[in-house]
């Protein structure tokens, strides 16, 4: 009797150990579901076989096994194989490459390149073509001669009056302009975009450059504007219509004035035209180097230097011992969280600046040059 007893208690905690067991199974499953439904969430359906229906939830399967309810009710220890036939199924594809239903799949990461793009930084040329003055004050005064001409000449006899020069001395002032640029952008973004700061820094620094460039060659000399190469400069006429020749006839008739050219600034379409030009007629040879010639940019001996601050169909034939860039204070880049209210904003304002001058001590060390007008 007392083994009949220990017999039926031995089942009765099978039973409940089997029920248990199948509960956690359930619990697991349950879970297993949730898991999958969050990945349908995020991932896309994949579409079910021509004629074949959807047969349901992974759950609605396992509810109906015979081998899970067996084992359930104590019956058997393992369940017979679980048929998913028809159970539907999520695919899993990037947002990228998904053909499912807008909002569905994964958002791959992509990868990111540093830095900000969408304008080229051209390079600034004439910086290197002229010689550089430091100054200490907001302007640089000089003395200019106008209309000289040389009076010297051999004493008529003894006694008679030596030849005497006129000279017509004007005070010139060349002053410092000032040439910056701001941007605002919050300190958040600075911080946590990695290279941003420097981007900005290196745009609008350069940005800066480039309009002092402009300004050393195009500046008009109204208020706040430097007066500048093609302004101050003295027009050239040439008598010759090839674009060298014009270039090479007036380095020929500044050296015969006892000026030496020192540089000639130019577009850099004109530069290859000039380069590229052939011989009328006959075999059409390079008229220069041409293009595949390793030597040093000049024209007729004179450094050419290729700038697009400088108009097209425009060449300057400088002196260069005449023509300094007066340096207050070079390109510098600040950054501000003082301005307005961007400490309560949390905005940082970068700014970057340039003092630069230009003085031309002498108008005819400047020569302007039409490379396309007739003759």
């Amino acid at each position: 009797m007392n083994e009949q007893k220990q017999l039926v208690e031995l089942l009765q905690e099978s039973d409940e150990r089997m029920k248990s067991e199948f509960d956690n199974f359930s619990q697991r499953l349950n879970g297993l579901e949730g898991e999958m439904t969050e990945l349908y969430q995020k991932g896309t359906k994949a579409p079910a076989p021509t004629g074949h229906k959807s047969g349901g939830s992974i759950r609605e399967a396992l509810q109906k096994s015979a081998g899970l309810d067996r084992m359930r009710k104590g019956e058997t220890k393992n369940s017979d194989p679980i048929n998913l036939k028809g159970v539907s199924v999520k695919t899993l594809t990037s947002l990228q490459g998904s053909t499912g239903s807008p909002g569905e799949g994964i958002d791959v990461q992509s990868e990111r390149e540093g830095g900000l793009f969408g304008h080229a930084l051209r390079r600034t040329t004439i910086f290197d073509a002229l010689q550089s003055r430091p100054i200490a004050s907001n302007a640089l005064t000089f003395t200019r001669m106008s209309n000289f001409s040389n009076a010297a000449d051999t004493q008529s006899g003894e006694g008679t009056t030596k030849a005497e020069q006129d000279i017509t001395p004007a005070l010139i002032t060349a002053p410092v302009e000032t040439i910056a640029v701001h941007h605002t952008a919050s300190k958040q973004v600075l911080e946590d975009e990695p290279g941003l700061e420097s981007s900005v820094s290196i745009l609008l620094g350069h940005g800066v450059r480039e309009k002092a460039e402009r300004q050393i060659v195009n500046g008009a000399g109204s208020a706040y504007e430097m007066s500048g190469l093609i302004t101050e400069g003295t027009t050239f006429v040439p008598t010759v219509a090839p674009m060298a020749d014009r270039i090479g006839e007036c380095a020929a008739t500044m050296g015969n004035s006892g000026y030496e050219a020192g540089v000639v600034l130019l577009n850099p379409v004109d530069w290859f035209k000039i380069r590229s030009e052939r011989a009328a007629g006959g075999d059409e040879q390079y008229v220069g180097p041409g293009w595949a010639a390793p030597v040093e940019p000049a024209v007729y001996g004179v450094p050419a230097v290729a700038s697009a601050a400088v108009p097209q169909g425009t060449a300057i034939v400088i002196d260069t011992r005449y023509v300094m860039l007066l340096d207050r204070q070079e390109t510098t880049v600040e950054f501000s969280r003082e301005t307005g209210d961007n400490f309560k904003q949390n905005l940082v304002t970068v700014l970057a600046e340039m003092r630069l001058g230009l003085a031309c001590l002498d108008t005819f060390a400047v020569q302007v040059i039409d490379l396309n007008g007739t003759v």
